[in-house]
Order: structure tokens, then sequence, then C-alpha cells
């Protein structure tokens, strides 16, 4: 007996999304090591400081991001595997992939502000509205995910 075709094109994105993410991790860490020795500034260690911790913290959300997108890819598959089409862990994961998003565009868009003048005695951290629309649209979806996975679930047990 043959696996259905939706299943079996699924499968064969989940390979692919998981090929993709480790692929793209290691090339986001190069280029990430290989762009910050040309951008790093030297001559204030305030701005250093600010600096490293904006940019690591790009960099770690970016790398766990995309840790938690092959996350994804894995459990589906043992999801397929089992006859599970919505994984209960993946909504989780789902979740965190949004706050990950979130947390990175801050990280992203701010690196750029300590090259820019800074008014004395105020902060201004940049928040993109794409970053919170990825952020909701992402817990939306984690959310439809749930119903659907309880769905199924619920059909199985129909008799």
């Amino acid at each position: 007996m043959s696996e259905p075709q939706p299943t079996k094109a699924l499968r064969c994105i989940c390979y692919a999304a998981l090929v993709f993410c480790l692929l793209l991790i290691v090339a986001y860490c190069f280029q990430a090591f290989h762009r910050y020795a040309q951008i790093v500034p030297t001559d204030n260690a305030d701005l250093r400081t600010t600096f490293h911790l904006l940019f690591y913290g790009h960099l770690v959300t970016k790398v766990v991001l995309l840790l938690l997108c092959a996350l994804f890819a894995i459990f589906q598959l043992g999801g397929l595997r089992q006859g599970d089409l919505f994984p209960r862990r993946n909504v989780g994961i789902i979740v965190a992939a949004g706050i990950m998003a979130f947390l990175s565009s801050i990280f992203e868009a701010n690196v750029g502000q300590i090259y820019k003048p800074v008014i004395e005695n105020s902060t201004v951290i940049e928040i993109k509205d794409g970053a919170i629309a990825i952020l909701l649209l992402l817990l939306v979806f984690a959310q439809v995910y749930r119903i659907g996975g309880n769905a199924a679930r619920e059909n199985q047990l129909t008799i």
C-alpha cells in the first residue's frame, strides 16, 4: 500500500526544510562572523559593549529560530511516521519561533542605532512593525495548528 500523495509531498517538504535550515545556520554563522570583523566599533568601549550585546543577541536568536524550524520539520516527520499530521509538540515550537523572530528583529534593527548620533539622555529602541506582525501571525498559526490537531484526534476517536 503506497503513501497518500499529500503526505508524501509533505514529507519531501519537511526533508527539504530540514536541510535548508541546517545549511542556513552554517552560512549565517559564517557570514555573521565575517561581517563582525568589518563593522565592530573600536573607538568607544560603551559602543563596543552595546554592539556586542545587539550583534550576539541577533546571532543567537536567529540561530535558535532556525533550529526551531529544523526541530519543527523533525517533529513533523516523526508525526507523519506515526500517522499524526499535527504533532502537539509543534504548537510550542511555533510559539517559540514567533518569539525568537520578534527578538531577532529587535536586535537586528537596533545594531544600526549604534552608529547614529545619540541624543543626550535618551534611549531609542526600534521595533519594526513587521516583527510584531510576524509574531502575531505565528501565534495565530499556532492556535490554528492546535485546533487542527485536536480535530484530527477527535476524528480518529469517532466510530
